[in-house]
């Protein structure tokens, strides 16, 4: 009996003993244990994967490689974003003649370009302040906010040509041709036009305030354009529209126009073709 009762406390014993040890071992696992699941799905956001730390090779990845119309895109704005070609720029300098260039936001200030063949070419925003252009044949020219402030474009060719927004404050015209050229919106304030020729151009809403017109012949659209104090002196008007023209304190004396276009024109202290001035 004795010696069986040594034999169960000594179990007894080693039982506890082993549990002792599990549990410590437990304990010590506890404390290097491996995370869980989503402790690894955590850890793995925090910090960058393998992958994306690898150095940058000269071939796209996969993982970075847009779609077509994803770079159809890009191509897009990069286009509608750039400027001028300098080879196009450069070929002008050289040969005077550069047709279906892209000339887009150049500074050509001051430049000397007389006859200069830029039919077509795209001069949109383009800087032309005192550059002289007599003679430079710009049918077809894109020129939409362009500063032409002071340029000189006796004789040029401008037929067809797109001015919408275009600044020629002060710009002189002499034998200049505008025909069916767009001119919307275009500041033409103080700009001299001697002999010049618009048939069908579109001068709607342009400023013409101060303008001097002489000789010229111009059936065109001047509808709801400001020609406040210009002087349209001897210039031929028929076929011109005035429908809701600023015309007070125009000069029209000599000018070849009918009552009939002036009747929806704003007009006062305005010279007539006969020399007579409206009240």
């Amino acid at each position: 009996m004795l010696k069986q009762s040594h034999v169960a406390i000594g179990l007894a014993l080693l039982i506890a003993g082993s549990t002792v040890g599990c549990s410590s071992s437990k304990e010590a696992d506890a404390k290097t244990a491996v995370p869980s699941p989503a402790e690894n799905q955590a850890a793995m956001s925090a910090s960058p994967s393998p992958e994306v730390s690898i150095a940058p090779s000269s071939a796209a990845s996969p993982a970075t490689a847009t779609s077509p119309s994803e770079q159809s895109t890009v191509a897009s704005q990069t286009a509608s974003s750039a400027t001028y070609d300098p080879k196009d720029l450069e070929r002008l300098k050289q040969n005077h003649a550069c047709p279906a260039c892209n000339l887009k936001g150049a500074d050509l200030s001051g430049a000397s370009l007389e006859n200069a063949d830029l039919r077509g070419a795209d001069l949109s925003g383009a800087t032309l302040t005192r550059t002289v252009l007599n003679g430079a044949n710009l049918s077809n020219a894109n020129l939409t906010g362009a500063n032409l402030t002071d340029a000189f474009l006796g004789g040029a060719n401008l037929s067809s040509a797109n001015l919408s927004g275009v600044n020629l404050a002060k710009a002189l015209f002499s034998q200049t041709i505008f025909d069916q050229a767009n001119l919307t919106d275009a500041n033409l304030s103080g700009a001299k036009f001697a002999g010049a020729s618009l048939k069908q151009a579109d001068l709607s809403r342009a400023d013409l305030s101060d303008v001097q017109i002489v000789g010229a012949t111009i059936p065109t659209t001047f509808d709801k354009a400001n020609l406040t104090s210009a002087k349209l002196v001897g210039a031929n008007l028929m076929g011109a529209s005035f429908d809701g023209t600023n015309l007070e304190q125009a000069s029209l004396k000599s000018a070849k126009v009918s009552e009939q276009q002036l009747k929806t024109a704003v007009m006062k202290g305005t010279i007539l073709a006969d020399g007579t001035t409206s009240k």
